[in-house]
């Protein structure tokens, strides 16, 4: 329990910075979120990760949205808070961090939706919500923060029986991208993103996910990201002309998609 209220502090605090920066680079017209959007304004580089591609997965996924209780896991800047409630969703928005939980209520209001969305500060192990209370769930990047056979069960528990989960998730697939990750990020002048409580998912965590929801864990590798993680860590390959080209190497490869860092998990129950 020590070790989990200390991992929450570490990631308040860098969420809370994280919101805070945004923020600061963002103009008012970036919290606007329109009923069709893929592509979150206030994040302006997600399309060049090919983000389009995997929220407009995701919204498949989740499939009707109209008149469904949805949880949104980790709900970051609001964005998807704003967007299903836009569709016609109840949504309640859970977020460890403080500043992310102010920013998608503002969000949801400065769009209209603010009486169809309810942001509470909330760890995603410990859901403080009915069992079967949920219609469907979201989480953009939530569970590699967390302890999954926790936050798993939780979710498994507070979805009813037609439920279904979508989450978009990091992988640990791609031995070349973890080495990078561990001998590389926070040397030598590589920034590192993450905090030190998080990692992306194994084998061993995909597998306790779908045993958590009896096997009915669906993983889908919409694109291959590999090479344009280069430009996100090296500043000389920030160019337009070396972006072009690093895309387009993960063009060439997109048969390794299931290598790719990012990933999208789908279950039911």
């Amino acid at each position: 329990m020590k070790d989990n209220w200390t991992r929450d502090k570490i990631e308040a605090s860098h969420w809370d910075s994280h919101i805070r920066g945004m923020l600061n680079n963002a103009n008012r017209e970036d919290l606007i979120v329109h009923k069709n959007d893929i592509s979150d304004r206030l994040v302006p580089h997600l399309p060049y990760f090919s983000f389009e591609k995997i929220n407009q997965q995701c919204i498949t996924l989740l499939g009707e949205l109209k008149g469904k209780r949805i949880l949104d896991c980790g709900c970051g800047n609001g964005f998807w808070s704003t967007l299903l409630a836009l569709n016609g969703a109840t949504v309640h928005s859970i977020d460890v961090s403080p500043a992310s939980i102010e920013l998608t209520q503002f969000r949801a209001n400065e769009n209209g939706v603010g009486n169809l969305v309810k942001a509470e500060v909330m760890n995603a192990e410990d859901l403080h919500f009915e069992d079967s209370y949920f219609d469907k769930i979201i989480g953009s990047f939530v569970l590699h923060h967390t302890d999954i056979s926790l936050s798993a069960k939780e979710a498994r528990r507070v979805l009813n029986r037609s439920g279904r989960a979508v989450y978009i998730e990091t992988s640990a697939r791609n031995p070349l991208l973890m080495q990078a990750r561990t001998l590389l990020t926070g040397r030598f002048g590589v920034p590192k993103y993450g905090t030190k409580t998080e990692s992306p998912l194994r084998s061993t965590e995909l597998e306790q996910l779908s045993a958590t929801f009896s096997g009915s864990l669906n993983i889908h590798y919409v694109s291959f990201i590999f090479f344009r993680m280069l430009a996100g860590y090296i500043k000389i390959l920030n160019g337009p002309l070396c972006m072009r080209s690093l895309a387009r190497l993960d063009n060439i490869f997109s048969f390794m998609r299931t290598y790719s860092y990012f990933m999208v998990l789908e279950a039911g129950v």
